[in-house]
């Protein structure tokens, strides 16, 4: 049984169809790289897989359970599993730039404590710092 399974998934913003019948499924531990040009869909798609976006037809499931995109505890649950990077600057407004920077998600197979984060992100503003 896949980890996550996409079904027929179709999406829209009004009149604009954005996915129309997509279906993909994930293994647990394979990693998954979605590209394409601008407007083809991508981060529609991970709006859905997150449930910033209803769908419009299609199913989402997830370690074998269906994602209720009714329910806000479920959503809450299924974005505790994710991490999605956005294009946009989507910044915590209420944390500071080092906060914002070295946020690190728990994610069990990786270990990445965050005084390693704030560690780079020094280093890299030290540079910067020298260069200017």
């Amino acid at each position: 049984m896949p980890h996550l399974a996409i079904d027929n998934l179709s999406a829209d913003y009004g009149s604009a169809q954005v996915l129309k019948d997509v279906s993909l499924s994930v293994e647990r531990g394979e990693i998954l790289s979605i590209i394409g040009p601008s407007g083809s869909g991508k981060s529609t798609l991970l709006r859905v897989l997150i449930g910033l976006l209803r769908p419009k037809a299609g199913q989402v499931a997830v370690a074998g359970q269906g994602v209720d995109y009714g329910s806000s505890a479920a959503l809450r649950r299924l974005r505790e599993r994710f991490a999605i990077v956005f294009q946009q600057y989507n910044l915590f407004q209420n944390m500071t730039v080092l906060k914002n920077v070295t946020i690190v998600p728990v994610i069990p197979t990786i270990v990445w404590p965050d005084s390693r984060g704030t560690h780079r992100f020094k280093n890299v503003i030290h540079r910067m710092q020298t260069i200017l």
